[in-house]
């Protein structure tokens, strides 16, 4: 029981740390923002330009649930 105890402890102020260090990791984060967020921007935003161009091609054609 004391090993349980002493490990629950440790994960508590683990968690504790955690928590406190939280603020710091966003205003880090607000202030230098990861740049892949950006490339996953750009993709988001081609991928989007990609099937309106293809939904607009795609006028007259009828797809059915029975075929």
């Amino acid at each position: 029981m004391t090993i349980l105890a002493t490990v629950g402890a440790c994960v508590g102020l683990l968690v504790l740390v955690l928590m406190s260090l939280a603020p710091a990791i966003v205003a880090l984060d607000e202030r230098f923002p990861v740049g892949q967020r950006k490339q996953a921007q750009a993709t988001r935003e081609a991928r989007a330009a990609r099937a309106v161009k293809a939904a607009r091609e795609a006028t007259g054609t009828r797809i059915t649930a029975h075929a």
